[in-house]
Formats: structure tokens, C-alpha cells, sequence
């Protein structure tokens, strides 16, 4: 893990929430939930709230890459279908137990505020 590019990425996020609560507070964006928050706007600032989202996104994707020097490579994910999660990944338990968990956990939250 790249640490370096990982900070960025998180400093980038943040940067990003708190440009957005700018622009909701100011009134340049709109906020809403359609199933998960939602933001919403036109103009330049919207834009660079949208830019700055997925600049971060890439920032901290690109963290978690190894170098060539690494041989073990492990990996997962989680789909959600309605209320069923369905998990996959390469290791049998670190990272499958923590798929279920989080997946059940969102699901969880999904029942809770709708």
C-alpha cells in the first residue's frame, strides 16, 4: 500500500464533503437521498465537487495497488440484489468474513431508513 497517495486521496475526500456542504449551505447544490446521499447541482462548483469526488476515488484506488516485487494478491467484493448480499473473494476467511459483515451491515441500514 502506497501510504503517500492513500493520505491524498483521504485529504481529497474531505476536501470534497467540505466543498459540498459549502455548496448545499450556499445554496449552489441540492442534497437529497435516493437510497444513498445524493448531491445535486449545475454550475462550475458542482462540477469541481464532482471532479474532486473522483479524483479522490482514483487516489485512493490506485493506493491499494502492489508493487511488482509482491506475489500474493487477495481480493473480494460484495453485490447487493435487493436485500441479498452476495460476497466473493480469493481468501477464505479475512476478507469473505469481513465482506458478510459489511454487506449485512448495509443492508441493515438500507431496512432502517426506508
Amino acid at each position: 500500500m502506497n501510504r503517500p497517495l492513500l493520505y491524498a486521496g483521504l485529504f481529497t475526500f474531505l476536501i470534497s464533503i467540505a466543498f459540498a456542504l459549502y455548496g448545499v449551505s450556499r445554496g449552489l447544490m441540492t442534497f437529497g437521498w435516493f437510497i444513498f446521499p445524493v448531491l445535486y447541482g449545475s454550475g462550475p462548483f458542482s462540477a469541481l465537487v464532482a471532479l474532486l469526488i473522483i479524483a479522490s476515488m482514483f487516489l485512493i484506488f490506485i493506493s491499494f495497488i502492489e508493487d511488482e516485487g509482491s506475489s500474493k494478491v487477495e481480493y473480494g467484493g460484495a453485490i447487493l440484489i435487493g436485500p441479498l448480499p452476495i460476497v466473493f473473494g480469493s481468501s477464505g476467511r479475512a476478507i469473505l468474513l469481513t465482506l458478510i459483515i459489511l454487506a449485512l451491515f448495509i443492508v441493515f441500514l438500507i431496512i432502517i431508513f426506508l
